[in-house]
């Protein structure tokens, strides 16, 4: 009897992976407020490695910023930080967003009012800071889960990067790992042109965590499933987990 419980234990605290179960965005927004997620609080990362000077197009750093005003043309990083104020913003609560550029064993933190306030802080600092060969996204996964710990609230992490061979190393694994004691989400969002095949794998892997806290999003992908729509597209992609991830949440008991 002993074993048959310590068994049902077991497989109720067993790891389980979020399939992405919706069809569109409306039955994501169905969902959220089926959950009752109305709000939540919001911290980006910003990949600043090297490999953002070699993954880009036709040679160009993906941080490239285009001076021409007539003409101006957002680079991924800009576009993606401008649909994420697009698909999020109305969940924000307080519009005050950590904004971290992630380096190698150093994070450098601006405090955002806003996502517009988030678009014109990386085009300032992406002017003069100094790319390092890798970076440690470990940090920003610990820093995250430090600002959990004071709030109690429900955060979303967003994370742009370039370079997936970064993320997929056993500092920044078990910092994932941790995170999932915590009532927070992370989103991942590739951009560039690297190869993503495996991080969708990573995606579902680490079966030691306490929930499925993690979701993957290519950028060019995500952009691309509704080519009429792509920031409808975009945010399908971005929400596709965060349903599931917060009732899970809730049901662990971290809020």
């Amino acid at each position: 009897f002993i074993i048959y419980i310590i068994y049902i234990k077991k497989y109720k605290n067993r790891f389980q992976v979020i399939k992405d179960n919706y069809k569109n965005l409306k039955e994501i927004q169905n969902a959220l407020s089926k959950n009752g997620l109305t709000q939540c609080e919001l911290i980006f990362g910003i990949d600043c490695s090297t490999h953002n000077k070699t993954l880009g197009y036709k040679g160009s750093s993906l941080h490239k910023i285009t001076d021409d005003a007539d003409n101006p043309e957002p680079n991924q990083y800009q576009f993606s930080i401008f649909m994420c104020g697009k698909t999020l913003k109305a969940f924000d609560s307080d519009k005050k967003i950590p904004l971290y550029f992630v380096l190698d064993k150093k994070l450098i933190k601006e405090n955002c009012n806003g996502f517009e306030d988030c678009l014109n802080q990386y085009n300032r600092h992406m002017e003069k800071i100094t790319l390092t060969k890798k970076t440690d996204f470990s940090n920003l996964i610990n820093e995250a889960i430090s600002i959990c710990k004071v709030s109690g609230k429900f955060h979303i992490l967003i994370i742009l990067s370039c370079c997936i061979g970064d993320i997929q190393n056993k500092k920044t694994e078990n910092a994932i790992v941790r995170a999932s004691n915590y009532p927070l989400s992370i989103i991942i969002i590739g951009v560039g042109n690297g190869n993503f095949d495996k991080m969708h794998t990573f995606d579902d892997g680490l079966p030691e965590r306490k929930f499925d806290n993690l979701q993957f999003v290519e950028f060019k992908k995500a952009i691309n499933t509704n080519p009429k729509f792509p920031d409808v597209g975009f945010a399908q992609n971005v929400l596709m987990e965060i349903p599931d991830q917060y009732k899970k949440i809730k049901d662990l008991k971290y809020l």
